[in-house]
């Protein structure tokens, strides 16, 4: 059974809390708490109000909304007049709401007993995070951490929430900058990690590859001896995965000297198929994904499930029902057209991944790419690698989206890619007109584009009936 919709806990009672959080109870209230929330827009009944500070919102600004709900209580570092007064909520004081939040899910995590299997990489993190909550769940009570709540905030929100009797718990974890991983695993304590791979992602902020590689790997430096690390075998940074690692790393991938290796690999419209190798044992997956890359992201999850003692089999018969994740090489067949939507995000390696697999497809080919964000100085030789990849992939079609995607149209050009059939738009609403023209039957059509590209809004005009799920 999966326990992930079930997001209540053991209750938690107001004197624990602020006596964990070093905070003070202002007033009276006694109610039992059974989760936390930072947005009385979906706050549920028995959820307290932590008043944490983003970049773009201060929680502060909400709490009278949240005194109109009648929640059990808020956390919060100052209160407006009258606040304090309430007799149905009560008000925890606090320095720092957010440390408060981060202490409280370092509680939750110290007594639970359950399995904790941490999740980080460029690339396929949250589909390599369901794809173990999916294969995990038929064996015992799983947990999977939600949509991209990933970072310091996110993650200590979604540990406050595991319920105790969860055996099995996936955390995913992003980050932008050296010490965030550390800071999240120091938090929610994995005891296997995986790193799926290290790409260009962030790379503007961080500087290099091997910058990247160090940060993730910051993953695997605080695993006890007896657990295990799981990282890409082929990966250039094994050597440095090895030197971070103090447990037992294994090694996924389809090459030769890989643990849990892939191979025989078939790339079809509609999903992939592989054989996986482990030992003596060996399976055929049947993957209802598309790509290269999710053959490699199933490939690290069967490398947990079976360093967990499950066979290997049980764990691709398991791969074979997996639903895709939303937007994220997501196909819809919508009147004899094929839409490929991967439009969550993108950087250069799952441009390029994302343009080999369109390669394979049937019929007429396009390709509507928008820019890739947070690449820095690099990002015109990214931007025009991807151009060079469209044009010798022998797409048939281009359709650039946003200023620095013009330079996806010149790569294309420059490897000889006709003019005609290269458009290029500044933004997303211009294309549409464009995309309308080009969905003629037998077409397979792939939009893919970092998030801040908007891309769901071409989905909603041109394809209303689709879900584009960002989540």
């Amino acid at each position: 059974m999966d326990n992930n919709q079930a997001v209540l806990m053991s209750d938690w009672r107001i004197d624990e809390i602020a006596g964990l959080c070093a905070g003070s109870v202002l007033n009276a209230p006694r109610s039992e708490i059974r989760g936390f929330s930072i947005d009385t827009r979906t706050i549920s009944d028995g959820d307290a109000f932590v008043a944490i500070k983003g970049d773009r919102f201060d929680g502060h600004d909400y709490i009278p909304q949240a005194l109109a709900k009648r929640i059990p209580a808020i956390l919060a570092s100052r209160f407006p007049p009258g606040a304090v007064a309430s007799r149905q909520t009560a008000c925890i004081l606090v320095e720092d709401p957010l440390r408060a939040l981060q202490d409280l899910a370092r509680f939750q995590r110290s007594r639970h007993k359950g399995l904790f299997l941490g999740v980080t990489g460029s690339n396929g993190k949250t589909t390599t995070k369901e794809m173990l909550r999916h294969i995990f769940s038929e064996k015992s009570d799983t947990w999977a951490t939600s949509g991209n709540l990933n970072n310091h905030i996110g993650l200590p929100l979604n540990l406050v929430r595991i319920p105790l009797k969860t055996k099995v718990a996936i955390v995913e974890m992003g980050m932008n900058h050296p010490g965030e991983i550390r800071f999240l695993a120091e938090i929610s304590k994995p005891q296997t990690a995986v790193i799926t791979n290290v790409g260009p992602a962030h790379i503007g902020i961080l500087g290099s590859l091997e910058n990247i590689a160090l940060a993730k790997s910051e993953i695997l430096s605080g695993l006890p001896p007896d657990a295990f690390g799981v990282v890409d075998g082929d990966s250039e940074f094994l050597p440095l995965f090895k030197k971070t690692c103090p447990a037992r790393l294994v090694t996924f991938g389809f090459g030769a000297n890989c643990e849990m290796r892939g191979c025989d690999l078939l790339m079809l419209a509609d999903g992939v198929r592989f054989n996986a190798i482990w030992g003596s044992e060996k399976a055929k997956v049947d993957l209802p994904l598309l790509g290269k890359h999710n053959a490699m992201n199933a490939l690290a999850a069967l490398a947990v499930f079976v360093s967990q003692g499950h066979p290997l089999a049980a764990g691709a018969e398991r791969l074979a029902s997996f639903p895709p994740v939303g937007a994220r090489m997501e196909s819809h067949l919508v009147d004899g057209v094929r839409v490929i939507l991967d439009c969550y995000n993108a950087n250069p390696a799952s441009m390029l991944q994302a343009v080999d697999f369109l390669r394979i497809c049937p019929g007429k080919r396009v390709a509507v790419l928008g820019e890739m964000r947070e690449l820095g100085e690099d990002s015109p030789r990214f931007h025009a690698q991807v151009g060079s990849a469209v044009a010798k992939a022998g797409i048939d079609v281009l359709v650039a989206v946003g200023e620095q995607a013009r330079l996806i149209a010149d790569g294309a050009k420059s490897q000889g890619m006709h003019a005609e059939v290269v458009h290029f738009f500044p933004t997303s609403g211009e294309a549409i007109g464009l995309i309308e023209t080009l969905l003629k039957e037998k077409t397979t059509i792939l939009l893919k584009a970092s998030r801040g590209m908007h891309f769901e809004s071409i989905t909603r005009v041109v394809w209303p009936s689709l879900p584009c799920d960002l989540h």
